[in-house]
């Protein structure tokens, strides 16, 4: 059941990231559009996007990081013996860990300082901060959890494999 709920969770979260790429793109298209026709600008669409751009990227990485679908440079490793390439891989894995897990903290004490402070943002309409932070502090503890299950299960970082060279 739980798993249940964490895979949907997921995948929802990479579903919400899609529907921002949708956003972003008739927020574009119906601000040219209206410059287009001289109905002007749309003041909203800057912010909207600079936001939607963020939550496309946090939304979209947990699931990112169990499909492989991420970026890891391998140039290094590749250079190791087969070994010593999964003890670094361990290793990279335990600091990611870290690291990710880290910054969801980190990201709590902000958006829970957002909501305290009540501090907005100023652009093109008026917001409050706590709505850049909101995503961050479950998707950097979700990246966690999957480099975490990534290690315990001890499969590879890469899609193909150890071997795997980019």
């Amino acid at each position: 059941m739980i798993s249940l709920i964490y895979n949907r969770l997921i995948f929802g979260m990479a579903a919400l990231s899609a529907l921002s790429v949708l956003l972003m793109l008739f927020l574009i298209v119906g601000d040219v559009t209206s410059r287009s026709l001289g109905l002007g600008s749309w003041a909203f669409t800057m912010p909207l996007t600079e936001i939607a751009l963020l939550y496309f990227t946090v939304l979209a990485a947990p699931y990112l990081v169990r499909e492989r679908g991420h970026v890891a440079v391998d140039s290094f490793i590749a250079l190791a013996p087969i070994g010593l390439r999964r003890i670094i891989s361990r290793i990279v894995i335990a600091v990611s860990v870290a690291a990710t897990a880290l910054i969801a903290v980190i990201s709590i004490e902000m958006l829970m300082d957002a909501q305290r402070s009540k501090e907005m943002v100023m652009s093109g309409i008026d917001y409050p901060f706590w709505i850049i932070a909101l995503p961050l502090p479950f998707s950097y503890m979700l990246i966690a959890v999957e480099l975490t299950l990534i290690g315990v299960r001890g499969e590879s970082i890469y899609r193909d494999g150890i071997e795997e060279s980019l």
